[in-house]
């Protein structure tokens, strides 16, 4: 228990030791004009403190050496270099902590420094590059999203013909999805155009994506593992193992195409509603709402199918066709009681006139006609 208590006074004398010489550092031997300086009062400080201790060090081994003569003096006098030799420990070793203190700022600030460095040159060059940066990725973004959205419109007002109406929508509802495949979109956008452009009821639809060729009589059986692998050289045994490959590969793929024939109906079905209008429509505002699709490069293919015949009147000057854009325009008959069919036609030999505008009529509408279309008008 003495001994447990000697080890605790002691360390706690050393700890006060050591407050005692980093506050005497950093109140008599700082300057705070000159860091030189003050390494300098630092080192000299604890070159004097080092001496008086080596000193009282040498003294207290004397005293262990010469103990048998001067035996009736160490009461009095042998207690004085230790304690003398203890309080240069811990002058020095607050003297050494504030120095290392010192010693350690200029790595702090290198590295404050550093930091303070790369923020300034981050800030140049978002000053420098953002402005390039961010019309890059609106472009990336105006790009892809034309490369994936397609615009589809149908005439919806009376002056088109009824019979010409309901074979283009009835074409649209049964090669909609096939249209979409081919032309590379994987959205849809249906309008029934008619009165309004800007503010017309739009529907979205989701393109079904095909489904992938897969030839099953290429199929091969997993190989077998470890010593199951044996087996794989059994040729009735790997037939079998072939065959039922086959047949899972053969369920497999039939159950994708009904998936697949599935989403086309539901596509289609909701493609012909999306043209289906409550009311009749008084006026056919065909050209505005071409200018309205091409805006904004948002479509890569645009088809309409209309009488071409505006109402009320609008001009087609101003009207470009952006390039990797296509439009097609399916020409139907006019009714009779709005307009002659010699107007139609020459509104639609002025949108021929227009480049990256292909016109056809309801007539060359067959099954094989968007395949067609896109290899014969490709720009």
């Amino acid at each position: 228990m003495k001994v447990f208590l000697t080890i605790l006074v002691a360390s706690v004398f050393a700890l006060i030791g050591k407050c005692i010489g980093w506050f005497r550092a950093k109140n008599y031997l700082t300057d705070d004009t000159s860091a030189v300086l003050t390494n300098s009062a630092h080192r000299a400080s604890m070159r004097r403190v080092g001496r008086v201790a080596i000193v009282t060090f040498i003294v207290s081994l004397l005293m262990i050496f010469l103990g048998s003569l001067i035996a009736r003096w160490i009461k009095v006098i042998g207690w004085a270099p230790f304690i003398v030799m203890n309080c240069c420990l811990g002058l020095l070793a607050g003297t050494a902590a504030s120095l290392a203190a010192l010693l350690g700022r200029p790595d702090k600030w290198d590295a404050i420094q550093v930091r303070i460095d790369q923020k300034e040159r981050l800030i140049e060059y978002l000053k420098r590059f953002l402005p390039v940066v961010v019309i890059l990725m609106l472009a990336t973004a105006g790009t892809a999203g034309a490369s994936d959205n397609c615009f589809f419109g149908i005439d919806v007002s009376p002056s088109m013909d009824a019979s010409d109406y309901r074979d283009v929508r009835s074409f649209m509802k049964r090669t909609g999805a096939d249209a979409a495949a081919v032309l590379g979109c994987k959205h849809v956008v249906a309008v029934a155009i008619g009165c309004e452009v800007r503010f017309a009821k739009r529907v979205w639809l989701d393109v079904p994506v095909d489904v992938p060729a897969v030839d099953c009589s290429k199929v091969e059986a997993e190989p077998l593992q470890g010593h199951s692998g044996f087996w794989d050289h059994v040729r009735a045994i790997a037939d079998s193992r072939k065959e039922d490959s086959v047949r899972r590969c053969e369920t497999e793929k039939a159950a994708r195409a009904a998936t697949h024939e599935a989403e086309v109906a539901a596509f289609a079905k909701m493609l012909d509603a999306a043209f289906a209008v409550s009311s009749p429509q008084r006026c056919s505002r065909i050209t505005a709402s071409l200018r309205d699709a091409l805006g904004g490069e948002m479509y890569r293919a645009i088809v309409i199918a209309s009488d071409a015949i505006d109402n009320p009147p609008a001009s087609l000057d101003g009207i470009v066709v952006p390039t990797g854009t296509r439009v097609v325009f399916i020409l139907a008959r006019p009714n009779p009681a709005y307009a002659p069919v010699a107007e139609s036609l020459a509104h639609a030999a002025a949108l021929a006139r227009i480049s990256g505008i292909t016109v056809v009529t309801t007539a060359e509408l067959r099954p094989d006609f968007w395949s067609s279309a896109v290899s014969g008008g490709s720009r």
